[in-house]
């Protein structure tokens, strides 16, 4: 009975370390798994070419896509911007969305200009809607009926790539009344 009562703190620290032990690669387990999962849906997306107003001897091109993003995953995330990538005749255009990552500056309680950044926050299980205009300016656009292009959802733990084909619509056209709202 004496030797139980020696080796008894020495059983309870084997239990009681193999008890941390495993709780803390639990967790570490769990930190990994529970994670955002952004789920990226484009419901339709339409392009159209117009004379930019802004710049007289440039063509610009207009992206109207109608996505629906859904968070999968357990944790919320933040998405910074929408990014739309394409290639025109060789050459690579970068259009970001003006609503998400735009900098706007403000007047701290100092009076001092700092930059602030907008951002949108998805909650785990949340679907958000959104209409983004891309608008994209060159000399060299030669009009197509299709263009291939690269979505991009930067979010805090990973960019979310949606590889999608525009199709052209006319200004006047119904499609693209109809593409502005959100099923």
């Amino acid at each position: 009975m004496s030797e139980f009562l020696n080796l008894l703190p020495l059983i309870l620290g084997i239990i009681g370390t193999a008890t941390g032990a495993s709780a803390i690669v639990f967790s570490y387990l769990n930190y990994i798994y529970q994670k955002p999962n952004l789920d990226v849906k484009v419901k339709s997306f339409l392009h159209n070419y117009q004379k930019s107003e802004m710049f007289p001897p440039d063509m610009e091109i207009l992206f109207f896509p109608i996505l629906e993003i859904k968070n999968k995953g357990d944790r919320g995330t933040t998405m910074s911007k929408i990014e739309l990538s394409f290639i025109d005749d060789g050459k690579k255009y970068v259009s970001y969305n003006p609503t998400y990552g735009k900098k706007s500056e403000i007047a701290d309680s100092w009076g001092k200009t700092i930059e602030q950044v907008e951002f949108r926050w998805i909650t785990p299980s949340e679907t958000i809607c959104l209409n983004p205009v891309f608008v994209e300016w060159s000399k060299e656009f030669i009009p197509k009926e299709t263009i291939d292009c690269i979505l991009t959802v930067f979010s805090t733990r990973k960019n979310y790539k949606v590889k999608i084909t525009s199709k052209k619509v006319k200004p006047s056209s119904k499609q693209l009344d109809t593409a502005s709202i959100p099923k």
